[in-house]
């Protein structure tokens, strides 16, 4: 136990702040492999500035009455009060700051402890039922309190922080290759003053991570709001230029077996995350050459992009087909549009939808023979993606 209370004018103990515990921020998540700053707990002095949330109960308006929660932060776990310790029937528990989750869940969570004799242990067990279910709920940054209070005709009030979103702070290298505003529409999905929920907090980071060019670090820390935390994206500029270069023997003895290929991409050139790549591909004799070039950005923060690519490839069939003087060209040119439907570390669902156009040219010169084509087409896709994790 502590120092005694003193009680104030009302007959309402005040505490030292050593009395009760420190709500952590709990639960930061990793974004797309990058780490997290570690983010600092919430001090006493936070709770003390929110009215009534100040770890003590009086039953009867008497300091001799108090009870303390226990020294080192954790709270009583026994099931039944302490021998000794003040007790007195609860009939009736209200819920001060909840919004996200209906009075009626609550309630039915208070439910077994209504009607009988309670002390605080089993009022700190009942507000830590009702943190976890806000944690089931995904609201990773919640805590209920049994605030300081005087105890009449049964009626407890429990505090509900809901762990609300201060101010989002962007921390932008002066050469990364994303404008600041392009960072906050990956960011408006989460907005300040509202309680933050893992989900939007996870998708929000993992679309930011998927623009090339940028290295994203996050973390929350205290806010200044009593009660809120804020949250600090850092973005950093990562390598802007990719090149590979490959060669096999995959092709036909017609079209040349040998085949050398590259490819390269240059991120985010015009600095909105967008993506310009370049893909080419010959074999021997000149039997294929092939070349691509395609380019695609973002049109809002929710992950939504379009793309153009235009392809060319021209055949000349060697071999056995050789004597027949066979060559061709085709020209393709796509519209692509995608949208991830779920974004998430351990599942992905990426939607797709092309529209195509392709001109096809063969052309036998022994027989003094050419066909040409037009071929239109369009299509919808997805793509799921589920990450396993190895025990």
């Amino acid at each position: 136990m502590g120092k005694p209370a003193k009680a104030t004018p009302g007959g309402r103990p005040t505490r030292s702040p050593s009395a009760w515990r420190r709500m952590a921020l709990a639960g930061l998540l990793a974004c797309a492999g990058q780490a997290l700053w570690a983010a600092p707990r919430l001090n006493e002095s936070d709770l003390q500035r929110l009215p009534g949330s100040q770890g003590n109960l009086c039953v009867g308006c008497t300091p001799e009455q108090r009870l303390e929660a226990p020294a080192g932060g954790e709270p009583a776990q026994p099931a039944a009060p302490p021998a000794g310790g003040p007790t007195f029937e609860l009939r009736e528990v209200r819920f001060r700051g909840a919004t996200q989750i209906p009075v009626q869940r609550l309630q039915a969570l208070a439910a077994e402890y209504v009607g009988r004799p309670v002390g605080l242990a089993q009022l700190d067990e009942l507000a830590q039922r009702v943190t976890g279910l806000y944690r089931d709920e995904g609201y990773f940054l919640a805590q209920a309190l049994v605030p300081v209070q005087t105890v009449r005709d049964g009626v407890v009030e429990i505090s509900v922080l809901e762990g609300k979103l201060g101010r989002i702070v962007v921390e932008l290298d002066r050469d990364a290759p994303l404008s600041e505003e392009w960072v906050r529409k990956y960011l408006a999905a989460l907005q300040p003053g509202q309680p933050l929920r893992a989900a939007s907090y996870e998708r929000a980071m993992l679309l930011l991570s998927d623009q090339p060019g940028i290295q994203v670090r996050s973390g929350l820390q205290e806010g200044v709001e009593p009660g809120t935390a804020d949250l600090v994206v850092e973005v950093t500029r990562a390598p802007r230029w990719s090149f590979a270069a490959n060669a096999d023997n995959h092709g036909t003895r017609e079209t040349g077996r040998n085949r050398i290929g590259a490819s390269t991409r240059w991120a985010s050139p015009s600095g909105v995350g967008d993506n310009l790549d370049l893909n080419g591909l010959l074999a021997e004799h000149n039997d294929v050459n092939y070349g691509r070039i395609a380019y695609e950005r973002p049109l809002n923060g929710d992950g939504l992009r379009a793309g153009l690519a235009f392809s060319r490839v021209e055949y000349n069939l060697g071999g056995q087909l050789s004597e027949l003087d066979a060559t061709g060209t085709a020209y393709l040119g796509e519209a692509l549009l995608s949208w991830p439907l779920l974004r998430q570390r351990s599942q992905n669902l990426l939607l797709r939808g092309r529209l195509e156009y392709r001109d096809l040219e063969d052309r036998f010169d022994e027989f003094d023979w050419k066909s040409r084509k037009d071929i239109y087409g369009a299509g919808l896709g997805w793509a799921l993606a589920v990450i396993h994790k190895s025990r």
